[in-house]
């Protein structure tokens, strides 16, 4: 089981990953994927007595929300990366 799950992750490795080809798709990763994820952790932590309608439509728009303040995040640092010459907050060679 070991060497199955070893030679998995090299097999992945080995592959070439591309990034978000602009910010639209980058958009609706961060976005949709926070949604995601917010849900299913909400739905696992929800207590006995709440509805589940009601926990899915809180948690769908809150992840929602976090994906894109994290969207917005990664848009501003990459913006100011590109206007100071990789000087951001005085920091030399990130």
């Amino acid at each position: 089981m070991r060497n199955l799950i070893l030679t998995f992750l090299l097999i992945l490795i080995s592959f070439s990953t591309n990034a978000q080809a602009n910010d639209t798709e980058a958009a609706l990763y961060n976005v949709g994927f926070g949604a995601e994820f917010g849900t299913v952790g909400a739905i696992i932590n929800k207590s006995p007595d709440e509805p589940l309608g009601k926990v899915i439509k809180k948690s769908l728009w809150q992840g929602a929300l976090g994906g894109y303040i994290t969207f917005e995040s990664k848009r501003i640092l990459r913006e100011a990366r590109s206007k100071s010459n990789g000087n951001i907050f005085g920091l030399q060679n990130w």
